[in-house]
């Protein structure tokens, strides 16, 4: 009981870190220049081939070589196809960022991309057929608030420059909604009741073998005729390899908790990434970053307020319990 806590601790922590470090790697990878010497579409190719070697050592490592060999030839078409559906809607919202930028200034689109904290939570709902408590949506629509903060352009030239189109407008609904069910669609595979008894390992084979796939497509779609690691760095092979832990960490979450813990997990990383930017870069930090980091910190308190509160009163209960283990039958009798 107490090991599985400290490795769902784990799980949470370490997602938050490599979600906060994934940025700031990408930054030091361009080496001060405004664009990365490298073909970024190469690093997501490498992390899904990394992701998917990963799943298949830990899949031999928990069932055995034969074992492993015989689940891998169990896939059926029926798991595949459910895969290639959050796929081909992740391949789909990569593609979507070209047609949105040519409708509005990269400034409003971080900004109003963070509503997909809300069409989230909405099509997890829906999916689920479960409910949250007005705190939660409050805190939600406040994390949300904080990150348009936090994405909010950091200059005035770049705020007078600030545009949106009607099109981009279209192009970014679309977009946030297709993320949105894509993240849910996994969560709903992992849960899914015929495959309670599959290891997370056999199903994130089935989930990266499109990973690589579309990943490949999307490098072929993109390439400019260099070779595949022309101008490649250390840095930049950190940056595949913290883009592949994220997935697999992911994955986890699916399968245990949920899309919303991803999105509380986006939140706290936040603040480990305004950390190491500071540390790396020592950039100063604009009224509208701090503002957006103190409402990102109240929403993450509030969502959890409850949790935080239960746990608070139960350790009050405990400490009252008497240590005649008899007397304390007799008390709740």
């Amino acid at each position: 009981m107490i090991t599985d806590v400290f490795q769902n601790a784990a799980v949470l922590i370490l997602a938050c870190v490599m979600y906060g470090l994934y940025g700031v790697f990408i930054r030091l990878s361009k080496h001060g220049a405004e664009t990365a010497p490298y073909n970024l579409a190469s690093t997501f190719v490498l992390s899904e081939v990394f992701k998917l070697f990963a799943s298949l050592v830990l899949l031999i490592r928990e069932k055995g070589a034969k074992e492993a060999l015989s689940k891998l030839r169990s896939i059926s078409s029926y798991e595949l196809f459910l895969f290639v559906l959050p796929g081909s809607f992740y391949a789909v919202t990569n593609s979507l960022d070209f047609y949105i930028l040519r409708h509005m200034d990269p400034g409003s689109f971080q900004v109003l991309s963070q509503s997909k904290i809300i069409t989230t939570a909405v099509v997890w709902l829906i999916v689920f057929n479960k409910s949250l408590s007005s705190l939660k949506w409050v805190s939600l629509v406040l994390l949300m608030i904080g990150s348009s903060f936090i994405a909010y352009p950091k200059s005035e030239a770049d705020a007078s420059q600030m545009y949106v189109l009607p099109a981009g407008l279209v192009f970014l609904l679309a977009q946030i909604t297709l993320s949105a069910f894509a993240g849910v669609f996994n969560e709903f595979i992992y849960k899914r009741e015929a495959f309670q008894t599959f290891s997370i390992h056999r199903l994130n084979v089935s989930m990266y073998i499109w990973g690589v796939i579309f990943q490949t497509s999307n490098y072929w779609s993109n390439s400019s005729g260099g070779g595949f690691f022309d101008g490649f760095n250390g840095y930049a092979w950190i940056v595949a390899v913290i883009y592949a832990t994220k997935g697999l960490l992911i994955s986890q979450i699916f399968k245990y908790y949920s899309v919303i813990v991803k999105l509380l997990v986006n939140g706290f990383s936040i603040f480990i990434a305004n950390f190491f930017t500071w540390y790396f870069f020592g950039l100063t930090v604009g009224t509208s970053h701090q503002i957006g980091l103190s409402i990102v910190f109240f929403a993450l308190v509030l969502y959890n307020y409850k949790d935080i509160s239960d746990y608070q009163k139960s350790k009050t209960v405990y400490s009252s319990v008497p240590t005649n283990s008899a007397a304390f039958v007799k008390e709740l009798e």
